[in-house]
């Protein structure tokens, strides 16, 4: 009899562990499965490969304080497989020595809650960290993709997605701190665009460190400018760059004077060089294959080039899809890359 009762109070035990743990195991492929705010925060935190089962909505708590402001920080490998379901993210994300790859579903930003501005990231990358998005529907009440202080490694790579940012940019360096050549970004089969913001005053994607960029069959949208280019490598494959001129302040300012930061530059579909007396002093080159710019006639140009001096050099080759418009004063600039005559 008492054999009988201490196999009961064991069962008994078991069960009662077994109701009350709320770890989510690991399944045969790998992934940790997870259907509730809590479980998935508690998942990213740890890295490891992790898997939605249903739409999902995470913050305002913060994991770490971010100038005072709360952010998700993540420093682990991560891979996040949205399985079809939608992620809302109520505060920005940043990767510190992180390498995180989020793929398959619906990814939803709405960060000003968290006292965040349109100036902000939903997703910060910095050093030795990787942001990749693959089969992404990408949205941010912010700017999309930052790469911050970039020193060493930082990289975005978008595969087949979407990104949609109410903020300045799309996708945007910053060169704030010293920098090298180590940021990158990779885009392939995708659309980047931005839409918003006061004025209309924003850029798809504003490269301006001397890093590297490869654009490859994708569509970058901004109101003032498509792509800004201000330093770096860049290689450019199909695809269209467009300024859709619903930006409401000057169309021909920085036509002939020093630019200032930002997207404070010519506006054009596509601006590659710098014009500074005090920064941004990179080289900057640019190969385009069959690439279609889309500006306004009341823009200047489809493509402003200009280089600030000889030991910075710029110079854009190539070929474009049509006949493009280009400023004529580049100031010792290369510009070869080959048009249509229609």
């Amino acid at each position: 009899m008492k054999k009988i009762i201490v196999m009961f109070l064991a069962a008994m035990m078991l069960f009662a562990f077994t109701a009350c743990d709320n770890s989510t195991p690991e399944t045969p492929d790998g992934y940790t499965d997870v259907s509730t705010s809590e479980n998935l925060v508690t998942a990213l935190t740890a890295g490891g490969k992790i898997r939605l089962t249903s739409d999902i909505t995470i913050g305002i708590e913060p994991v770490a304080k971010s100038e005072g402001k709360a952010a998700f920080d993540f420093s682990r490998d991560i891979t996040l497989d949205l399985n079809d379901y939608k992620l809302t993210v109520k505060n920005p994300i940043m990767l510190n020595g992180s390498q995180m790859e989020i793929k398959n579903g619906d990814l939803v930003f709405q960060v000003t809650s968290a006292g965040f501005t349109v100036q902000n990231g939903a997703i910060e990358v910095y050093s030795n960290s990787t942001i990749t998005l693959d089969k992404v529907n990408f949205t941010s009440d912010v700017c999309g993709i930052f790469l911050v202080n970039c020193r060493e490694n930082n990289r975005a790579v978008v595969k087949s997605s979407n990104i949609v940012a109410k903020g300045y940019y799309g996708i945007a360096t910053n060169a704030s701190a010293p920098v090298t050549t180590e940021a990158s970004l990779v885009i392939t089969d995708s659309e980047i665009s931005t839409a918003g913001s006061t004025g209309f005053d924003n850029t798809a994607i504003c490269f301006n460190v001397p890093g590297t960029t490869e654009i490859t069959n994708s569509t970058l949208i901004g109101d003032r400018q498509g792509l800004m280019l201000r330093g770096g490598t860049h290689k450019i494959t199909g695809g269209r760059i467009e300024a859709t001129g619903n930006f409401t302040g000057e169309k021909d300012k920085y036509q002939n004077s020093n630019w200032g930061s930002g997207n404070e530059v010519p506006c054009a579909a596509l601006v590659v060089g710098n014009r500074s007396s005090s920064a941004y002093a990179y080289p900057t080159t640019v190969n385009l294959d069959n690439v279609t710019l889309v500006a306004p006639e009341e823009y200047p140009s489809d493509i402003y080039v200009y280089q600030n001096n000889e030991s910075n050099s710029v110079s854009v080759g190539g070929s474009f899809a049509q006949k493009v418009r280009v400023n004529a004063e580049k100031n010792g600039a290369t510009f070869t890359a080959q048009q249509t005559t229609e």
